[in-house]
């Protein structure tokens, strides 16, 4: 069987490194839109498909990510390479097992302990979004990650976007020194896996950019070179990924906000990243109350508060409108279906409509455009909403959805922007 792939040198290299090569640790890093995940997704159905007795663990901090994320990438290579008859896709448990080797994939959730536990004879592991898992985790995948009965080099490939050189992952991987060692992170005895830069030596680095994906179409590989001429630090993080300072790339600051009086007479919609503890420490919910008349995107109005679910409900009623007919909400973990059963109940009276609108997923890939659309003086605030002391603090000081614990506001206001343009209630971009 043989597969034209038109990869790009950069990840030509990269299949070349993982199957000629002894390294342990594949470092897959750089911006969105890149093709990272598709290319490792590829790599993952080669293994299968070479070798007998793999089973390929993909893991990122929950297990239900996976089935959106690395399950997600297998299941559109399989269909872009038209290579159906070679693996059966296993809906049931997300899994996808090879039909000439009997290899096959697992998941797990490294912040759901019970999920790695049951695990046996892995031989190698797909670490999605590597930089939120911590090192902790990655020392107990280290573990599982151990039996030889593929005959293949046990393997761990983490893929994962730019991050503050604060973070873990540089500092273990591309920076080690002996304060990190002295903090636990590593016994000094084990320098000797480092070269002199403090880089380990068991692991092959490989960094792409949006500039790597041959697939990326024109209209969008313009709109991301186009935010260079506008703000150079956002630039480099998320187009080229780099790794930053841990002050670096701050998204907004209040010169780009501009304030409207009056009221917007387009269609709107009422977006919420809801929070499903109701413990004192809990994410907070957040809503937007959003429109636009095709023009402009009117931000109306924001709750930002820890509450418990069924009063989150009472908020979205209170806020609606005849204008605010669409709800969009993240439908993952308990809160999705909760949300699933019971949003469309109670509001299917008021003629509402209900979309799911996942933000896990897709909050950092939109920071480029959005943050676009806040210098070109598109986006406009009310003076209720600016003179929310929670909302204000949340978006001021955020730089990334990974860098920042309380970003509930900002995940709502991202979110009901790309709904409002998917509901074409905004067409002036």
């Amino acid at each position: 069987m043989e597969l034209d792939c038109d990869f790009s040198f950069n990840f030509a290299d990269y299949v070349e490194n993982f199957f000629d090569s002894d390294f342990y640790y594949y470092l897959v890093y750089g911006s969105r839109g890149s093709g990272k995940s598709f290319t490792t997704a590829f790599i993952v159905l080669l293994t299968l498909l070479r070798y007998r007795n793999v089973k390929f663990l993909l893991a990122r901090p929950y297990q239900t990510d996976v089935t959106k994320s690395q399950f997600q990438q297998l299941c559109e290579c399989i269909y872009h390479f038209n290579l159906e008859r070679y693996f059966t896709i296993y809906q049931h448990n997300k899994r996808i097992k090879c039909n000439i080797t009997g290899s096959y994939t697992l998941n797990a959730g490294t912040k759901e302990p019970h999920t790695l536990k049951s695990l046996a004879e892995i031989t190698h592991a797909w670490i999605e979004e590597a930089d939120q898992i911590n090192l902790a985790s990655l020392t107990e995948l280290n573990l599982v990650v151990r039996s030889n009965k593929s005959g293949f080099n046990n393997k761990i490939i983490l893929t994962f976007n730019p991050t503050p050189r604060t973070n873990w992952i540089y500092k273990y991987f591309f920076n080690f020194n002996k304060d990190f060692a002295d903090n636990g992170a590593e016994d000094l005895d084990n320098l000797k896996y480092y070269d002199s830069n403090g880089r380990r030596k068991d692991g092959y680095y490989n960094l792409s950019s949006y500039k790597d994906n041959n697939y990326l179409d024109a209209r969008k590989r313009a709109e991301i070179e186009e935010l260079k001429k506008y703000n150079e630090s956002i630039y480099r993080r998320y187009a080229l990924g780099e790794f930053v300072d841990e002050d670096f790339g701050k998204v907004f600051h209040p010169g780009m906000v501009i304030e409207y009086s009056g009221l917007s007479k387009g269609k709107g919609i009422l977006y919420i990243d809801e929070a499903s503890s109701e413990e004192p420490d809990a994410n907070y919910s957040a809503v937007i109350k959003a429109s636009s008349d095709k023009k402009f995107i009117y931000i109306e109005d924001v709750f930002v508060g820890r509450i418990p679910v069924n009063e989150q409900m009472e908020i979205l009623r209170s806020m609606y409108d005849y204008r605010h007919k669409n709800i969009g909400y993240d439908g993952w973990g308990p809160q999705g279906k909760y949300y699933e059963e019971i949003m469309y109940r109670s509001f299917k009276s008021y003629g509402m409509r209900a979309r799911q609108h996942p933000v896990k997923l897709k909050v950092d890939s939109y920071i480029p455009f959005i943050q676009k659309l806040f210098i070109e003086k598109k986006i406009l605030f009310s003076n209720k909403v600016l003179q929310n002391n929670l909302f204000r603090e949340q978006f001021f000081n955020f730089s990334s959805k990974k860098d920042n614990d309380y970003d509930d506001a900002v995940d709502a206001l991202f979110c009901a922007v790309h709904l409002l343009i998917e509901l074409e209630y905004f067409t002036n971009r």
